[in-house]
C-alpha cells in the first residue's frame, strides 16, 4: 500500500447523492411505479459490516508486475513438491515460494495443506471457510461455465472438499444443513454432454462423492433460463431474447455475503492469463437479500422445470433425485460475530434485475440506481467494467448502448455529469483488441468518447463543439486495463464496479453494456471504505492502465 500513499484521496465531504437518495428515488419515480418491487429488486439501506482488511478480494492483483512474474511465482517451488489436485507448490515458509506468492494454509484442500498461494487464491480460501462455517444454509449463485456446470476445476474441487468437511460437521452436531447451487444456463442442457461432471446430475454426483454416510446435508443444484427468442419479446436486438441468471454470490446463514463479478471458472481466473475481477465480503442483514433473490430464481425453476434449461437435482441421505429444494427460510444470526476489533460499519442496499420472464419487464432497479447516481454526482465518477457498449447478436456491426430507464441511460447521465456538474469521469474497460473470447465487447473506447460528445451536444443544444471537446479533454479519462502499463492485449477486465464522489460505490454482477440477464449487486456508502478502495483497488488499476491517448 505504501507505493500508492501519494495518491491518498482527500474527500470534500459534500454529498451530491447518497444511498438514501438512491433508495427514495427508486420508490417515488413515476408516481411510485416501482413500489411493488421494494424488497424484491431493491430495498431500504441497512447497517452492515466489513473486516478492515481483505474485504475486497482482487484477482489476480498483479499491479506493477507482469504476467511472466505471475507465471514464475505460480510454478516456482523450493521444495519440489506440488499438491496433486491444485498443482500448487507445497511449502513450509514463504522462502519456499515465488516472489508473488505466500506460504499459506489452503483451506480449500482436502487436508488444509500449506501451499504457495497467490492473491487470487484468497477467494478459494474464503469460499471454503464460508461453506464449512455454515450452520443453516449455503446459497451459491453463478453463471454456467460454458458446457460445464456452475463451477470448474479449482472451484469445483474447493466446493467438493468443503462439502465433505461440512458433512462431517453435520454428523458431529447432528444438525441438517442445506446447500443450493444455482447456475444461469447459457447452453441448453440438451446440448451438454453427459460425461465427467458436465451435466447437473453428474456435477452433483461428483461434488457429493466423498460425503460420509449418515451426514445430514441436503445439496441441490439447478439451472435457470427464463427466455429464448421464441417466448420472450425483444425490441432492440435478438440478444435481448435470451436471459438467464448472471448473479454471482455466496450467502451463508442470512448474515454473511460474498458478491461481485467473479465467475468460479478455474482456467479463466487461475490460468496463465487471469481475468481481472473483484469480490467483496460483507457481514449483516444484506446477506438475506441475496437469498431472497435466490428464492425467486428457485421458485422460477420449480414452476418451469423441463422448459429450455430449467432443471433441478437434489442429494439427500446418500441419494440423488430430480426434486427441487424448497425456499430457504431466512436466518439472522449476526450475533455470532465479534465486531469489537477490526469491523467497520457501512450502510448498504441491494439492487437487482429480475425481468425478462421472471418478473415484468420494468423490474430493473439496478440500472435505475446507477443512472440516477451518475446524473447526480458532483465531483467524480469512477467505473471499471468489461465494456460500456456491446455488439448485437452474433457480433454484427450493430452497436448497442446502455439500457434506457425513466431517467435516461448511462451515457445521458455521464454527459450530464460532465457538462452540467463539471464531474471528472474515469472509465477502465477490457483491452482494445478483445483478448480472450467473451471478455470484451471489442467496441473501441473512441466510440465511447464520440458517444458522450454527441450526447452532450444533443442534451445541451446551445453547447459549442469546441467547448465540449475541451471539457472532455479535462474531465473524461478513458483507459484499457493493464497490470504494468505494458499495453498487453491478453489482459481483460471483468469488474462490475462504479463509484460516485468517493463515497457511494457498487459491487455486483451487473455490466453496464446492455443485456437481458438477471443480476444482483450491492450499493455501499462510506468515505472510509471508499478511501480504502481507492488506495488498494482503483488507484493501482488506473495507474497501470493504458490511457486512450496512449493507444490511439
Amino acid at each position: 500500500m505504501k507505493k500508492y500513499l501519494g495518491f491518498l484521496v482527500v474527500c470534500n465531504m459534500t454529498y451530491g447523492v447518497n444511498i438514501d437518495d438512491v433508495y427514495n428515488h427508486i420508490k417515488i419515480i413515476d408516481n411510485g411505479l416501482y413500489l411493488k418491487y421494494d424488497g424484491i429488486t431493491y430495498g431500504a439501506p441497512s447497517n452492515n459490516f466489513v473486516e478492515s482488511d481483505q474485504w475486497v478480494m482482487q484477482t489476480p492483483k498483479l499491479w506493477g508486475y507482469s504476467l511472466d512474474d505471475y507465471k514464475i511465482s505460480k510454478k516456482y517451488s523450493a521444495t519440489g513438491k506440488y499438491d496433486p489436485v491444485f498443482k500448487l507448490p507445497k511449502c513450509n515458509t514463504d522462502s519456499d515460494c515465488g516472489k508473488l506468492s505466500k506460504c499459506t494454509i489452503a483451506q480449500f484442500t482436502e487436508r488444509n495443506t500449506k501451499l504457495c498461494l497467490l492473491p487470487e487464491h484468497l477467494i478459494l480460501n474464503k469460499l471454503a471457510s464460508s461453506i464449512v462455517n455454515a450452520n443453516y444454509y449455503v446459497d451459491i449463485s453463478q453463471l454456467t461455465q460454458g458446457f460445464t456446470s456452475i463451477t470448474s476445476e479449482e472451484f469445483t474441487e474447493t466446493i467438493k472438499n468443503s462439502l465433505t468437511k461440512l458433512a462431517m460437521k453435520s454428523i458431529k452436531e447432528n444438525a441438517p444443513i442445506e446447500v443450493r447451487l444455482l447456475e444461469g444456463s447459457i447452453v441448453p442442457l440438451t446440448l451438454q454432454k453427459d460425461n465427467g461432471y458436465t451435466t447437473l446430475y453428474q456435477y452433483l454426483k461428483y461434488i457429493t462423492s466423498k460425503l460420509h454416510d449418515g451426514n445430514q446435508l441436503i445439496v441441490s443444484v439447478a439451472s435457470e433460463r427464463s427466455c429464448n427468442p421464441l417466448i420472450c419479446r425483444y425490441s432492440i436486438d435478438p440478444l435481448f431474447g435470451f436471459s438467464w441468471n448472471h448473479a454471482k454470490f455466496l450467502a451463508v446463514d442470512g448474515d454473511y455475503l460474498i458478491t461481485g463479478g467473479q465467475q468460479f471458472n478455474g482456467p479463466a481466473y487461475l490460468g496463465d492469463n487471469p481475468v481481472n475481477d473483484s469480490m467483496i465480503e460483507l457481514y449483516g442483514p444484506i446477506a438475506q437479500t441475496a437469498t431472497q433473490y435466490s428464492n425467486i430464481m428457485w421458485d422460477y425453476v420449480n414452476k418451469n422445470k423441463g422448459v429450455i434449461s430449467n432443471y433441478c437435482w437434489t442429494y439427500e441421505s446418500g441419494n440423488i433425485s430430480s426434486k427441487c429444494i424448497t425456499r430457504f427460510k431466512l436466518h439472522n444470526s449476526i450475533s455470532r460475530f465479534n465486531f469489537e476489533s477490526n469491523m467497520v460499519a457501512v450502510k448498504t442496499m441491494f439492487v437487482a434485475k429480475l425481468n425478462h420472464g421472471v418478473l415484468p419487464d420494468d423490474a430493473d432497479q439496478s440500472e435505475t440506481s446507477r443512472v440516477y447516481a451518475f446524473k447526480h454526482a458532483n465531483k467524480s465518477i469512477k467505473i471499471s467494467q468489461q465494456a460500456i457498449f456491446n455488439l448485437g447478436v452474433l457480433y454484427t456491426k450493430t452497436i448497442l448502448g446502455p439500457v434506457n430507464t425513466l431517467d435516461g441511460n448511462v451515457i445521458d447521465a455521464l454527459g450530464y455529469a460532465i457538462y452540467h456538474n463539471n464531474v471528472d469521469v474515469s472509465i477502465i474497460t477490457s483491452n482494445r483488441k478483445g483478448g480472450q473470447s467473451g471478455w470484451s465487447s471489442k467496441v473501441p473506447l473512441e466510440f465511447l468518447y464520440n458517444s458522450i460528445l454527441e450526447n452532450i451536444l444533443t442534451q445541451f443544444p446551445s453547447a459549442k463543439r469546441h467547448h465540449v471537446e475541451a471539457m472532455l479533454a479535462e474531465h473524461l479519462h478513458l483507459s484499457y486495463i493493464d497490470f504494468n502499463h505494458s499495453n498487453n492485449d491478453a489482459i481483460n477486465n471483468h469488474n462490475k464496479f462504479w463509484m460516485v464522489d468517493d463515497h457511494l460505490f457498487y459491487f455486483g454482477s451487473h455490466n453496464i453494456y446492455p443485456s437481458a440477464l438477471q443480476q444482483y449487486g450491492v450499493i455501499m456508502d462510506s468515505y472510509e471504505l471508499a478511501n480504502q478502495i481507492n488506495l488498494e483497488f482503483w488507484i493501482p488499476m488506473y495507474s497501470n492502465s493504458n490511457k486512450i491517448s496512449e493507444v490511439l
